[in-house]
């Protein structure tokens, strides 16, 4: 299905932005203007669509989605190291 090869490239763009934040974070060891409760709530969806995907048997967007979660969890992390709840 080429919708679900669609779906994992853009999955897969998502994880490199969040990448991209998770190294800015590592480097600058400080980030501003981040809510921990917007990061929480990714981190909960992708982990529901990891389970739709692999229902759905769409194993591309599920791959992305799956290192999508992956960064956005070290990202959540990362604000609680940094920043704690505030």
């Amino acid at each position: 299905m080429w919708q679900d090869a669609v779906k994992g490239i853009l999955e897969l763009a998502g994880a490199g932005v969040v990448l991209a934040n998770v190294i800015r974070i590592i480097k600058d060891k400080d980030l501003k203007g981040v809510s921990f409760y917007y990061i929480l709530f990714s981190v909960v969806a992708n982990g529901y669509a990891m389970y739709f995907y692999y229902i759905l048997q769409q194993w591309y967007a599920f791959l992305g989605v799956a290192v999508y979660t992956v960064l956005v969890t070290i990202w959540m992390l990362l604000v609680l190291v940094y920043k704690g709840l505030k």
